[in-house]
């Protein structure tokens, strides 16, 4: 049995020199898979079908928070960024911007052509498309994520430069106007969110990033403090009391007309702050094995056309049904 774990060590470490162990985190790249998962479940459980749904629903409401406390955990942790870098990264981005709107223009221009219909209203659509894309607007408005994470590319090497105390600082203020939200929402009664699309909600989404760069911080408290089976245990307890917050909240207190309160109104929650820095530190502190490792490496490089595609796999679904 000795030599079985010894020879598994051996091919473990073998695997790890293959794929670059240094320049890679199989634990982000697990917490990354996770988020997508859990995107494709805000955008699929029916919340106001069901109390399962719901909670269900709720229960993913860590993805999007997540996605941006991942990229912080690398990006303010490797020292100062250049601008050069947030370049590379904003033209990629708009280069998937461009490609998919293009696929999805060359549709739209066929299925003119089927029905005979004006083919240079299609044409001029397709640039007006690429801007609402990533305004959370038109066919894949769920770019706004796209759109949200190049103005934090382009806020990097500023805040890349940031001393310590000044990092703090911003952490601070931004968590603080975080809060401020959700308490003047509880007052009024409705999320003074929706007010703001997702892509300029930069308060929350520069909290989240920058509290990336501290997560090093929190893993290490939580290792000095309490065992790993507590923190499990911790995790699960405080989730069934933040569904539990989310529902009674998202149906009584905040409320959107009648249905429950969509997840992306709880980011700013000081309930869900804690509750996602508890689950992050959490899968940092997870022992993968070599086969996990290797699950991690062919599915990771999926998740970004899983994102992609999914509202549009969605949409042809739900017609689909309809249909029958």
């Amino acid at each position: 049995m000795e030599k079985v774990l010894q020879q598994e060590d051996k091919q473990c470490d073998n695997f790890d020199r293959q794929t670059d162990r240094q320049t890679r985190d199989y634990n982000i790249d697990l917490i990354r898979i996770l988020a997508c998962i859990a995107v494709v479940g805000l955008h699929t459980l029916p919340k106001d079908l069901s109390t399962t749904t719901a909670a269900l629903y709720y229960f993913c409401g860590f993805a999007v928070p997540v996605f941006f406390i991942s990229s912080g955990y690398f990006l303010l942790n490797c020292g100062k960024v250049t601008i050069s870098y947030p370049k590379h990264k904003c033209f990629g981005i708009i280069k998937v911007v461009i490609g998919w709107n293009f696929i999805i223009a060359i549709l739209r221009v066929l299925k003119a052509i089927l029905l005979k219909e004006k083919i240079i209203d299609e044409i001029l659509r397709f640039p007006v498309e690429c801007v609402k894309c990533v305004l959370q607007k038109g066919t894949l408005w769920h770019f706004w994520y796209l759109g949200a994470l190049m103005i934090i590319y382009l806020l990097l090497p500023i805040i890349s430069r940031l001393t310590n105390q000044k990092r703090k600082i911003l952490f601070i203020c931004t968590g603080l106007i975080a809060i401020a939200v959700e308490l003047i929402s509880f007052y009024v009664g409705s999320p003074i969110q929706k007010h703001v699309i997702q892509t300029f909600r930069l308060w929350t989404w520069v909290f989240y990033f920058v509290l990336g760069s501290q997560m090093f911080k929190i893993r290490k408290w939580f290792s000095e403090y309490i065992s790993v089976n507590t923190h499990t245990i911790l995790f699960f307890v405080y989730t069934l009391i933040v569904i539990g917050y989310q529902m009674y909240v998202g149906s009584n207190w905040i409320t959107e007309n009648i249905n429950r309160l969509h997840a992306e109104y709880f980011y700013d929650s000081l309930v869900e702050i804690i509750w996602i820095m508890i689950l992050f530190s959490l899968l940092l502190r997870v022992n993968l094995s070599c086969k996990v490792k290797r699950i991690i490496s062919a599915v990771v490089p999926l998740t970004m056309g899983i994102y992609i595609t999914h509202p549009l796999i969605i949409k042809v679904v739900v017609r689909l049904i309809g249909n029958g």
